[in-house]
């Protein structure tokens, strides 16, 4: 009964391996055609900082390291 069972769970194995390479599911971690990346190299500096929710924020003078906690009641 092991042996028979040690066989099918081989013969699966083998079904799932040959399935998941020829449909190119093999985990690749080549580009999507449908997904492009997106090009950030025109980014342009916006000097404002908009934020929905927040009509003014404080920053501490002098210091460039700014520590910031937002809360959301809805969470």
């Amino acid at each position: 009964m092991k042996r028979k069972l040690n066989k099918i769970l081989a013969a699966f194995l083998i079904v799932i391996l040959a399935l998941g390479t020829l449909t190119g599911c093999s985990g690749n971690s080549v580009g999507n055609a449908d997904n492009p990346k997106k090009d950030y190299s025109n980014i342009v500096e916006n000097p404002n900082i908009s934020i929905p929710g927040y009509e003014n924020l404080e920053f501490k003078a002098e210091t460039q390291k700014q520590n910031v906690n937002f809360y959301n009641p809805i969470w």
